[in-house]
């Protein structure tokens, strides 16, 4: 997939999800998720395919944002791979019917995120349960929210709960 891959959905004024176009089911495939492909996911609330309430409560408030005000939103997010760090810029815009075009496009940077480093053990996340922002990607720990890319395996024994940093609420 090249650096400008883009992917695109509609949702309709109760939130499922009306089509899908440009590389969506490319980007599926890439990444192992058959379960995304579109013909599994048209026609189902988005929520189905979202993790965490503090993550669905952030997107129903930028849905509504984007709804009562009918001006374009846009905002940036990490969706990384287990082997690659990925920055997506995330555009929506809602029409008269309530409806809301959902644009994510691809940003060819190397992303560097604002906290530190991990370069430890990751003993504190394996210890039972953790919190990962949504957006940026970003784990909190003791010391504060921290980018642990690459961390191989942390997810094992480790439960994650998906919120969003207040950093990038605020960017929101």
């Amino acid at each position: 997939m090249g650096s400008a891959m883009r992917t695109q959905y509609l949702l309709d004024n109760e939130d499922r999800i009306v089509s899908v176009g440009g590389e969506w089911n490319e980007f599926a495939v890439e990444n192992n998720a058959e379960q995304a492909m579109s013909n599994s996911v048209v026609g189902k609330p988005v929520w189905d395919f979202i993790a965490g309430t503090p993550t669905i409560d952030f997107l129903q408030e930028i849905f509504d944002v984007c709804r009562s005000q009918r001006d374009p939103l846009t905002m940036y997010y990490r969706c990384d791979s287990p082997t690659v760090k990925r920055l997506f810029k995330f555009s929506a815009l809602s029409d008269k019917s309530n409806n809301i075009v959902i644009g994510n496009t691809l940003i060819p940077i190397d992303f560097q995120f604002w906290g530190p480093k991990i370069v430890t053990p990751l003993d504190e996340l394996r210890s039972g349960e953790t919190a990962s922002c949504a957006s940026c990607r970003a784990l909190r720990m003791k010391d504060g929210w921290v980018d642990i890319f690459p961390a191989e395996d942390y997810n094992a024994g480790t439960h994650v709960n998906y919120t969003i940093c207040a950093r990038c609420a605020k960017a929101a």
